[in-house]
């Protein structure tokens, strides 16, 4: 668990620096729902429910193919949505 945690925690923070050389740090956008399939959805919306952002955010890239930058902020804004009253992590 906490090796998954540092492999995402490193990911992103490249994917980030990496974005940020090219100019364009802040314009990753999160993933469209449309691209997302009906059963990876409700498994990500059930990882949420359990808490589980990084498997909800692991299933979102598998069924898209998404970035993790891309991928975590469509995770957020899923579980902003599902649960209203939790604090988004950063």
């Amino acid at each position: 668990m906490l090796s998954t945690l540092i492999t995402l925690a490193i990911g992103f923070a490249a994917g980030y620096f990496y974005a940020s050389a090219r100019g364009n740090a802040a314009s990753v956008e999160p993933l469209d729902e449309a691209r997302v399939s009906a059963d990876a959805m409700s498994r990500i919306d059930a990882a949420i429910e359990r808490g589980e952002k990084i498997e909800a955010i692991k299933i979102a890239r598998k069924d898209t193919g998404a970035g993790l930058a891309e991928a975590k902020k469509f995770v957020d804004a899923r579980s902003a949505k599902l649960r209203p009253g939790d604090p988004i992590e950063r």
